[in-house]
């Protein structure tokens, strides 16, 4: 939109048109795009390509309005588990082995849509994600029971070849990729749809925190919960206890 324009002939108007035609597709994006010219034009300012930071003054709760309220994680109960796992299976086996493995290991969505049989290792009984599908981009190792061996066990069954252990099921051009992560947000709508009451709507990220509120509800210990959602422990636990 700006890339026609003298850098030093942009002006705020522009910005907030910039800013405005993000927000019609999506309000999270056109915070990020404010971020990004505002770091851009500090930066021409610096360099002495600009006089002024059109950006200044220009904020995104101006533009968009203020941030909505964060969604609070879902904790699906004991009821709504034993509603749940039966009706996996009307979703396609690949699709039920993925949500489970989810919920068994704590993982996050993308680590697993991400995952390669090379991190796989039957042996050595682990799962082992590598720095870069890592959130925290730290090398992260989580060890498998059999039941959760047995699933990633049939999945390279019906991975037929492919490198991932969620490849794509439909192809739209040639090659091997990834299940798109947004799969199995649509699995998980229509499971809440087949459900009814019986469970609330949920996403695969909802996964993670039921997992950790049960395993608080079992008594494990914080530090020990924490880690199995890899998460950073930090403040004086990080630096004192390494």
């Amino acid at each position: 939109s700006l890339g026609a324009l003298l850098a030093k002939d942009v002006g705020p108007a522009d910005i907030v048109e910039v800013t405005e035609r993000a927000a019609a597709k999506s309000l999270h994006v056109a915070r990020l795009v404010l971020s990004a010219l505002r770091g851009m034009f500090a930066h021409a300012l610096a360099r002495h390509v600009v006089k002024i930071n059109p950006c200044d003054g220009v904020t995104a709760k101006a533009v968009v309005g203020p941030m909505p309220d964060r969604r609070l994680r879902l904790m699906l109960t004991e009821p709504e588990l034993r509603a749940l796992l039966p009706a996996l299976h009307k979703q396609g086996r690949h699709n039920e082995l993925a949500l489970k493995i989810l919920l068994a290991t704590c993982t996050r969505i993308g680590e697993l849509t991400r995952a390669e049989w090379g991190h796989i290792n039957f042996q050595e009984r682990v799962w082992v994600i590598p720095p870069e599908n890592s959130k925290n981009k730290k090398r992260f190792v989580i060890p498998l029971p059999d039941v959760v061996l047995g699933w990633f066990a049939e999945l390279e069954k019906i991975a037929f070849g492919s490198r991932y252990v969620l490849p794509v099921r439909v192809r739209r051009r040639e090659g091997d990729f990834p299940m798109e992560a947004t799969t199995l947000n649509v699995v998980c709508n229509r499971i809440h749809g087949d459900l009814g009451g019986a469970c609330r709507r949920f996403t695969p990220h909802d996964l993670r925190s039921t997992a950790r509120s049960h395993l608080a509800a079992l008594g494990v210990d914080i530090i020990i919960a924490e880690r199995c959602l890899n998460h950073s422990l930090g403040g004086l636990v990080a630096v004192y206890d390494q």
